[in-house]
């Protein structure tokens, strides 16, 4: 007989699974992003900047940040809703833009 420690275990794991899984595919979606919107949304919504550092950092209207924002997060969900944007094709793109640049 499972005993309930034992069921939680499992269902942790399956939670923690689950979790990298999101995880994985919300990164991979981030990485298809143009850079100008990536940029923006991590900082804002990973990094936690308000948009007057954000403006700061980029050195961008703080206008312009909050429409970066907004597109590239549009772009984000667009892009999760299709299917998370299957990480492993990101990762690849990543290498071989790299690659590119060396």
């Amino acid at each position: 007989m499972i005993e309930a420690s034992d069921r939680l275990a499992a269902t942790a794991t399956a939670d923690d699974s689950t979790a990298v899984v999101a995880r994985l595919d919300f990164e991979a979606a981030l990485a298809q992003l143009p850079e100008e919107f990536r940029a923006s949304v991590v900082l804002r919504d990973v990094a936690g900047c308000d948009y007057a550092e954000i403006a700061s950092i980029l050195q961008i209207p703080a206008g312009t940040v909050r429409s970066r924002i907004a597109r590239g997060r549009a772009r984000l969900a667009e892009t999760m809703r299709a299917g998370g944007g299957n990480h492993h094709d990101a990762a690849e793109r990543r290498n071989d833009e790299a690659s590119n640049h060396e």
